[in-house]
């Protein structure tokens, strides 16, 4: 009895069931015809569905909420549920699934149900949303009866973003805003974490983000250097994480300080050298060097390299300029020091003088060639080794330059070098003490034409390597085999520009050459510098003829039209001066006839005589042939200017025996009271025609064409006999 009361309840609760869920339908029926098919969507006939969604959720890959990487795509699914309350399934059917709002763009798909509460899940694949911010997006259903249920959704597209291909730089002077210089296109910046890497430069050490939350306020320190910043999206939903990195390069330009910066001139310096280690982006600076103090010539090229020649020391301020941050500067002083030599002196030694009787300026060299004095040693002998010796002056800028100085000469034809010891610069000078040329002078006579010295110097307490120029002298230096004393220039040359004479015999032998044409004439002498030396200068007579060593070259120096013109004296009187210099001791002698009369130098054509025959008759003896010579200044009687043909009465003169440059005419004078030549070693020198003489009779052979009787006939009218055999002429020593 009671289990059929139990079934008769059982019963009844599942009557109440259905009877409930018959309500509920009913309610379910209304909802849906109330809320979906508000607008008139009514069934139509044969529709298998009208259409009812309990819920719908939207997830990206599982995750609860949606979200996006503007950079990338995203798989948006949503998940349907569709109600119990959906007409019994008489057969397989269609519904359409379409997305819209947002960035989302996919198209409606066939969406294949069985019936009452099957679930599907309609996804929208590889989704880029391209938008950053909150999207909102609607899924909806539509049924084949026409109507439709939708879902609504928000989206949170989060996105990291910086701005492409900047040029992101910032001062380490500062700090740096990465939130407000770099961040584009971003979203939910308030929900990021912020690092920093080191890739490159000193400021690993330095370089900071205060607060990992913000890019606002990066900090720098005191180096330059590459930094990679990252920021990443803080909002804990996604994995990974959307991110962005953008490269960062803190600008650091200072140089080194507490160092003297010091260069010398003639060569290059760094700038770039002297930057410090933890300066960054240095390759992109542009350079500057300004002169404060000295000569304004050195210049900078772009990579810093300055470059300056041989007289451009002095104080320069060099400065490098970031050419990404103008504002980031630095300079340093750089102390440009310039050594160049000023004047050089000789010692031990004699100082030559002027051709025209002055001295030659001391010291013997001077810059710019203002000055290059000859200087005079004595060689070697048995017991003393000499050498030349040598004072140098030098200029040192900056003037407030105080450190010590090395310098070096070197040979530039015969290889020699020295060094002084240093030398303090002071108040911008510095001045060797003397200093000793390291190769003997030698036995021997010599000439250096020039004897050039190649001036380089070192500064010990400037990082530098090698020999800096400093500058280059040349002089002529001569060596002779006596004690050196004050002499003319061309005299010092005619005893010492030829050949390497140990022995005075040879010394003079070598100064004879120079006079002579082989023994057979003159060599046409000059000044050491090429002025020439006449013997009686064609068209010039006794007046304004020299007599002297000393007028001879004073002459030649001058623009007068006798320039150079001089008598037998003064190149007697140069070839014994010449001689001398060696210690050669030879003297002037003096030709002249044993009786009063007076002679005439070959060659002459004696024509018609006009007192008489040779040996028969004449005026005052055998002096048959007349002689017209011509009335000269200062009432002297001689040659010039010649007549026609060179006719003098019944002589001829001929072009045949010629002195010092007289060619191609006989010297203008020839006819003499005395003649001077030289007389070393029992030979007898005559420079003025270039031949030697071993005694008075060979001297009238070679050199005497005739005698003249002093007292003329009449007039300038004087009688002469030829001087063949007569014996006439005595030397004097």
């Amino acid at each position: 009895m009671s289990d059929n009361k139990n079934k008769l309840g059982h019963i009844r609760a599942r009557v109440n069931i259905v009877r409930l869920l018959l309500g509920l339908s009913i309610a379910c029926a209304f909802l849906m015809r109330t809320d979906l098919c508000e607008a008139g969507c009514n069934s139509p006939a044969g529709a298998q569905y009208n259409v009812y969604v309990n819920s719908l959720t939207a997830y990206d890959s599982g995750d609860d909420d949606i979200s996006a990487v503007v950079s990338g795509t995203s798989s948006i699914t949503f998940d349907a549920d569709i109600s119990d309350d959906l007409q019994p399934s008489v057969g397989s059917a269609d519904m359409t699934a379409t997305w819209s709002g947002g960035d989302i763009s996919y198209p409606a798909t066939t969406w294949y149900t069985q019936g009452p509460g099957v679930s599907q899940y309609p996804a929208a694949d590889d989704q880029t949303l391209t938008t950053p911010g909150e999207q909102t997006i609607t899924f909806t259903l539509t049924g084949d009866s026409g109507c439709s249920a939708s879902k609504t959704m928000t989206v949170d597209v989060l996105n990291v973003q910086f701005i492409d291909n900047s040029t992101n730089v910032a001062s380490s002077d500062g700090s740096y805003d990465a939130e407000d210089n770099n961040l584009t296109n971003s979203y939910d910046t308030d929900q990021m974490s912020w690092t920093l890497s080191h890739v490159a430069g000193q400021g690993v050490d330095t370089a900071s983000i205060p607060d990992s939350t913000s890019g606002e306020d990066i900090e720098f320190g005191t180096g330059g250097g590459e930094y990679k910043v990252t920021a990443t999206s803080d909002d804990g939903e996604l994995d990974p994480e959307p991110s962005a990195t953008f490269t960062l390069k803190v600008i650091k330009v200072a140089f080194v300080s507490g160092i003297t910066n010091m260069w010398t001139q003639g060569g290059t310096y760094s700038a770039a050298g002297n930057l410090t280690d933890d300066s960054f982006n240095t390759n992109n600076l542009t350079w500057d060097i300004t002169c404060v103090e000295g000569d304004d010539t050195a210049g900078i090229y772009d990579n810093g390299l300055v470059t300056y020649g041989l007289t451009c020391g002095g104080e320069y301020t060099v400065t490098a300029t970031s050419s990404d941050l103008t504002n980031v500067v630095a300079s340093f002083t750089l102390d440009l020091v310039s050594v160049q030599l000023t004047n050089m002196t000789f010692n031990g030694g004699a100082d030559l003088l002027t051709d025209t009787g002055g001295n030659y300026p001391v010291p013997e060299w001077t810059i710019n060639g203002m000055t290059n004095s000859p200087y005079l040693y004595q060689a070697s002998d048995a017991t003393h080794q000499r050498y030349a010796s040598v004072t140098a002056k030098f200029t040192v800028e900056p003037l407030d330059f105080t450190g010590n100085i090395t310098f070096y000469g070197n040979g530039s034809v015969t290889p020699w070098l020295f060094a002084t010891t240093p030398v303090a610069a002071s108040s911008g000078i510095a001045t060797t003490g003397p200093v000793t040329i390291p190769i003997p002078l030698g036995i021997s006579v010599r000439c250096w034409n020039p004897l050039q010295i190649n001036w380089t110097y070192s500064i010990s307490s400037i990082d530098q390597i090698g020999f800096y120029d400093a500058g280059q002298t040349a002089n002529q230096v001569y060596v002779c085999l006596a004690n050196p004393t004050p002499t003319y220039h061309t005299v010092v040359n005619f005893a010492c520009s030829s050949g390497y004479a140990t022995d005075i015999n040879t010394a003079f032998a070598n100064t004879w050459a120079l006079f002579t044409n082989g023994g057979t004439g003159p060599k046409n002498i000059t000044t050491w510098n090429g002025k020439t030396l006449y013997y009686y200068k064609n068209g010039f007579g006794w007046a304004h003829s020299q007599t002297s060593a000393a007028g001879l070259l004073y002459s030649a120096n001058s623009t007068d039209p006798w320039a150079g013109h001089g008598q037998c004296g003064s190149f007697a009187d140069l070839l014994v001066q010449s001689a001398a210099v060696n210690g050669v001791p030879a003297v002037r002698a003096t030709a002249r006839t044993i009786n009063r009369d007076e002679f005439i130098v070959n060659d002459w054509l004696f024509g018609i005589a006009s007192y008489g025959f040779p040996g028969f008759s004449g005026i005052n003896g055998f002096y048959p042939w007349n002689l017209t010579l011509v009335q000269e200044p200062n009432n002297l009687v001689g040659m010039v200017p010649a007549p026609p043909n060179r006719v003098y009465g019944d002589m001829t003169k001929q072009p045949t025996l010629y002195g010092q440059n007289s060619a191609p005419t006989p010297p203008s004078e020839e006819y003499f009271i005395l003649h001077c030549v030289v007389l070393y070693n029992n030979l007898y020198y005559d420079p003025s025609y270039g031949v030697t003489y071993t005694d008075a009779n060979d001297l009238e052979t070679k050199a005497v064409a005739g005698y003249v009787d002093p007292d003329p006939v009449s007039g300038l009218d004087y009688p002469v006999r030829p001087a063949i055999g007569s014996n006439n002429m005595i030397l004097n020593p």
